[in-house]
């Protein structure tokens, strides 16, 4: 029953297989990436982590999601997730924990806190004791 203006059953499956993920770009640590939708398996399978292996698959999602820009290639691999672990959670991680839920089509909240941003110069440098230099 395909009529003028419809597409058939094949035409349909034929665009909907062949959707490309969406791409954006944002500065993470000081450096241009492109962030890309993930495949449905791999956000089935953060969500079905269980608490003690959410860190390694928060980590795991950013090699899913952090491209070089204009690329296929990942900016990180399987060998980085302890490094990664190690990076500071500060503005940039909660841009790209927010832009990450964006992507998915989750809106970040006001009343989320975990989401909330802070300013870099709010924040206190661990190497400075606070006294002036002599």
């Amino acid at each position: 029953m395909s009529g003028t203006g419809k597409l058939t059953r094949d035409q349909i499956r034929e665009q909907i297989f062949n959707t490309k993920p969406m791409v954006k770009q944002i500065t993470f640590m000081g450096v241009e990436v492109d962030l890309r939708e993930p495949p449905m398996d791999v956000v089935l399978e953060f969500q079905a982590s269980d608490a003690e292996n959410r860190k390694f698959q928060v980590a795991k999602m950013m090699q899913n999601y952090v491209y070089v820009p204009g690329t296929e290639d990942p900016v990180f691999e399987d060998g980085d997730v302890e490094a990664i672990l190690k990076l500071p959670f500060g503005r940039d991680m909660q841009l790209l924990q927010n832009e990450i839920m964006q992507i998915m089509g989750v809106q970040p909240t006001a009343s989320d806190k975990s989401q909330a941003p802070v300013e870099r110069d709010a924040m206190v440098d661990p190497d400075d004791s606070g006294a002036p230099e002599a």
